[in-house]
């Protein structure tokens, strides 16, 4: 062999062991690497496991408090208003069941239409455009502090449900709008308690002024019982026919005033009746007054009575005889003196307005913010409960209307009453 094939032998060994050296590394690497990469892949599994275990674990805790929250209603909607989630104090509200409402059912679906409209125009009248359905829901999501606002659900059989709801954002990953929680409470037996509450205040008010009406006519009893006393001592002692037989007319008259007196307060006094009844403002008005004159301290008042409107509307008589004895007696607080009180009853298209407007002493402005607050009292110990105006606002809240005051230290007081037509 020549020295030239020698060599170049030589060359092509060494070059295949590189080769097979590089080979080798290649294949070490290539071992580490999957050993690598499966050990990563194996890491990765159970890393994906353990988080899926605690989100399992979540969601499972999630949904025990949900369930575990029977008096509480928790629904979620999505942004179109889809309910997505239904708890189970929503199912014990309101009769629906879970696979009824998710996928099926809109919070609207649980609402009054007619309230629904009337807090969209609420909102509009406010500044906030107008906006109808779910969108009010989501505008009250976007609150930066959710308010409990309270309205009324229906539930599956159709009877309705007084509730404080509250509406909070579910937010996205990027922070926008993902859904809505509606988080409701039922209202009834509260609504019960203020309704007993306000009973027990109307009752205590209602006497307190049969208490300041029974200190003002005593008088007026007292009076013609002094003349019968005397008239039948003289009867006695006098042995004229003709005077006996005028004297008996004088009794009469007086006896017939007291059982005028005591038929006035009896019918003030009767408990009163739950219903709204057909019945004439004039027509309670004028009792109402008839009732007071027995008071002494009607006698230097002047009053001005002008009523424009004497139809028919759906009140509760007996409620708003007591509003209008107590913003009589009230005005007579306020002219110890004498003075006017001037009674307007207006025809206001879809209202009736009822003004009472006295020039007595009148109330500074704090006195008039806080007139409607209940126990709240200008008169020393003993001359007042508190109760006669909050129960006033009351009375004229349940029948849908307001009453406001206006006054001047010095010059009186006016306060107006709105009704609307409709009861």
């Amino acid at each position: 062999m020549r020295q030239t094939d020698k060599k170049t032998c030589g060359q092509n060994v060494e070059s295949l062991l590189k080769e097979n050296e590089m080979l080798r590394q290649e294949v070490r690497v290539a071992r580490q690497a999957g050993e690598i990469t499966a050990d990563l892949v194996a890491k990765q599994f159970e890393e994906t496991d353990r988080i899926l275990s605690l989100f399992q674990a979540a969601n499972a805790q999630r949904k025990a408090v949900l369930d575990a929250a029977t008096q509480v209603s928790i629904i979620a909607a999505d942004p179109a208003g889809k309910i997505t989630l239904f708890n189970s104090g929503a199912v014990n509200m309101l009769g629906y069941k879970p696979d009824e409402a998710v996928g099926h059912l809109s919070p609207l679906d649980l609402h009054l239409p007619g309230e629904i409209e009337d807090r969209c125009r609420e909102y509009s009248l406010l500044g906030g455009g107008t906006i109808g359905g779910i969108e009010l829901f989501a505008k009250y999501a976007s609150e930066e502090n959710p308010v409990e606002r309270e309205w009324t659900y229906v539930k599956k059989d159709g009877s309705e449900l007084p509730v404080s709801l509250s509406v909070t954002p579910i937010k996205g990953p990027r922070g926008e709008l993902a859904g809505m929680l509606f988080v409701a409470m039922d209202l009834t037996r509260r609504k019960k308690a203020e309704q007993d509450i306000l009973a027990a205040m109307k009752t205590a008010s209602k006497y307190a002024s049969i208490g300041k009406l029974t200190a003002g006519i005593s008088h007026e009893i007292g009076n013609p019982l002094a003349s019968i006393s005397s008239l039948v001592q003289e009867i006695q002692e006098v042995k004229s026919p003709e005077f006996a037989q005028e004297a008996l007319n004088i009794v009469n008259h007086h006896i017939e005033r007291i059982v005028r007196i005591v038929r006035s307060l009896g019918d003030f006094t009767r408990l009163y009746s739950p219903e709204k009844i057909p019945s004439r403002l004039g027509e309670i008005l004028e009792s109402t007054l008839n009732l007071t004159r027995f008071d002494k301290r009607f006698k230097n008042i002047e009053i001005v009575k002008n009523i424009d409107f004497n139809g028919q509307m759906r009140i509760n008589p007996d409620q708003m005889q007591q509003v209008f004895l107590n913003l009589t007696l009230n005005a007579l607080d306020a002219m110890p003196d004498g003075g006017r009180l001037s009674i307007d009853v207006k025809d206001a298209w879809d209202s009736i307005v009822i003004i009472f407007g006295d020039t007595g002493c009148g109330m500074d402005r704090e006195v008039a913010d806080r007139i409607f607050d209940p126990f709240f009292t200008t008169k020393s110990p003993g001359k007042g409960t508190g109760l006669g105006m909050s129960i006033c606002w009351g009375i004229i809240s349940e029948h849908g209307g307001t009453i406001s005051v206006e006054s001047e230290k010095g010059i009186g007081s006016t306060f107006t009453v709105r009704l609307p037509k409709k009861g």
